[in-house]
């Protein structure tokens, strides 16, 4: 376990007392986690499984097997489709990873309350209270867009945590 994920021990107001240098291993060890869960698992996946995102399918809902669908070949999501397969997502494995390093090291309830806020409009903001309700507002607005189906987020959540644990449990260690 690295030093700072030995400081989560502390109460979760101590947390925001951390030193630059403390904070800059937990930035790091998030980005390496980050990008090795999105290097092991997105792009090989997306191009095996080669599924629809939600434009294509909402489109040609009468092709899909299922009578009861209809098409709606009409439908636009809000945000530009991009143009790889649907599954899984890389956003959501990104987002895992990330929520697995911060739920180690800050636990799963509350924290510091933390605001974002919109960069083109300074009134329009979000608050959160816990590392779980970033995730969940990471996932819902992918779904909102149109560019996600909601059960490939949530699998694609789980992949990254998955691959965030074994990193952090087996090579974040240490050094002796």
């Amino acid at each position: 376990m690295t030093k700072v994920m030995q400081q989560r021990r502390t109460p979760r107001t101590e947390a925001w007392k951390w030193t630059l240098p403390a904070m800059a291993v937990l930035f790091c060890i998030s980005r390496v986690v980050i990008c090795r869960a999105d290097a092991i698992t997105d792009w090989d996946a997306k191009f095996h499984y080669n599924f629809w995102r939600p434009v294509t399918a909402i489109r040609n809902g009468d092709m899909d097997g299922n009578d009861v669908t209809q098409r709606d070949a009409g439908w636009t999501p809000l945000n530009a489709t991009p143009m790889h397969p649907e599954y899984p997502s890389q956003a959501a494995i990104q987002c895992g990873a990330a929520l697995a390093v911060l739920e180690s090291v800050f636990g799963t309830g509350s924290v510091v309350a933390v605001t974002a806020t919109d960069t083109a409009d300074a009134r329009l903001q979000r608050q959160f209270t816990t590392v779980a309700q970033m995730g969940e507002e990471q996932t819902l607005v992918r779904i909102w867009g149109g560019i996600h189906f909601r059960n490939t987020l949530e699998v694609s959540e789980r992949m990254g945590r998955k691959i965030s644990e074994h990193l952090i449990s087996n090579y974040l260690t240490p050094v002796r």
